[in-house]
C-alpha cells in the first residue's frame, strides 16, 4: 500500500512541474558565452570579487548581452537554444529599458540574467 501512495503522490506533482516549464516561452539562442570576474574596491587590504557569466544572445530577432553574477564560477554556458521567462520589463519614455530573463537549462534549473547590452 505504501508503494502505491508513493507513486500517486509523485504522479500528482508532475503537472505542477509541467506548468512551470510552460511559463518559459521566450526562445533564447546563445551565440557566445564567457566567464569573467569583477573585483570591487579594496577594504582592509582585501578585495571582493564576483564571477559574472556573460552571454551574447538572440531574443525575438534582437541581439542582447546578458549577465548573471554568481559567488563562484558555475562553468561556461553551452551554446545553443534555451527557453526563458521575462521576469522584469521596464521601458522609459526615452526608450531606455531594464529587462531580466529567467533562463531554463536542460536539467530544468533556472538562473536570472539581466540585459546589459544591445547590438545590431
Amino acid at each position: 500500500m505504501k508503494v502505491i501512495l508513493l507513486v500517486l503522490s509523485f504522479g500528482l506533482s508532475l503537472p505542477s512541474f509541467a506548468q512551470q516549464s510552460d511559463d518559459y516561452k521566450v526562445d533564447v539562442h546563445v551565440i557566445n558565452s564567457r566567464i569573467t570576474s569583477i573585483c570591487g574596491s579594496v577594504f582592509h587590504g582585501e578585495s571582493t570579487c564576483k564571477w559574472t557569466q556573460t552571454l551574447t544572445t538572440t531574443i525575438d530577432g534582437h541581439k542582447y548581452e546578458l549577465q548573471s553574477e554568481t559567488l563562484r564560477s558555475k562553468g561556461v554556458v553551452a551554446l545553443g537554444d534555451y527557453k526563458a521567462k521575462l521576469v522584469k520589463d521596464e521601458t522609459r519614455p526615452t526608450g531606455e529599458f531594464n529587462r531580466v530573463y529567467d533562463l531554463m537549462f536542460p536539467d530544468q534549473s533556472t538562473r536570472k540574467f539581466k540585459v546589459v547590452g544591445q547590438m545590431e
